[in-house]
């Protein structure tokens, strides 16, 4: 199942004390929040790969896909081993040798790798990539519906200023331990209150 955005509004205007905000002033929050859940992990429903790029020879750069939020791998030709991620900048291109690129680094929106390719290469991108900024169609599952009320409550209650401050603090509380839930990750920390009315 999919998570509707009118059952996002309804909670959210529930966990911010009966309030009656529009669809409209929701949707504005579901956007905000799901292109910030993009990038909390590799979330599968999110996962895509780009294998329309041609490495050429004498070439030391491939283009970010559109509308990617990570990059998980990179694979040239037929190998087996994904590029490592660089772990210093890389030098000039002018000062690169030629050979099989090993490694790659992300500048200014670009992947740069750390040598001019020897001869050309299919390249295989698999990356995360952001949400649609749509409230529309949703692609996380149900599993995700008590992450993404939270983070649409908290966002809301930080809109109105110092006026819902706890509620913003609350929701974001509750957010965090959803997304740790999600991710599989076991955190100790004082569980917080779903509901509270303001």
């Amino acid at each position: 199942m999919t998570i509707a955005k009118t059952d996002l509004r309804i909670e959210m205007n529930e966990r911010s004390g009966g309030r009656d905000e529009s669809q409209t002033t929701c949707d504005r929050f579901i956007k905000q929040a799901l292109k910030i859940m993009s990038i909390e992990a590799a979330w599968e429903c999110l996962q895509d790969t780009d294998s329309t790029q041609t490495l050429a020879a004498g070439a030391s750069e491939l283009t970010m896909p559109t509308n990617c939020a990570a990059i998980d791998s990179i694979f040239l030709g037929d190998s087996i081993v994904p590029l490592e991620k660089m772990m210093s900048r890389r030098p000039p291109a002018a000062l690169l040798e030629t050979m099989e690129p090993s490694e790659y680094e992300i500048y200014k929106g670009v992947i740069r790798l750390n040598a001019l390719a020897d001869t050309a290469y299919a390249a295989t991108i698999n990356y995360g990539k952001y949400h649609a900024l749509s409230a529309d169609t949703i692609l996380f599952g149900d599993e995700f519906f008590e992450a993404l009320a939270a983070k649409v409550t908290q966002l809301f209650a930080l809109s109105k200023g110092t006026t819902l401050i706890e509620l913003a603090n609350v929701q974001g509380q509750l957010y965090q331990e959803q997304i740790y839930k999600l991710k599989g990750v076991a955190r100790e920390e004082p569980r917080c209150m779903r509901y509270n009315r303001y």
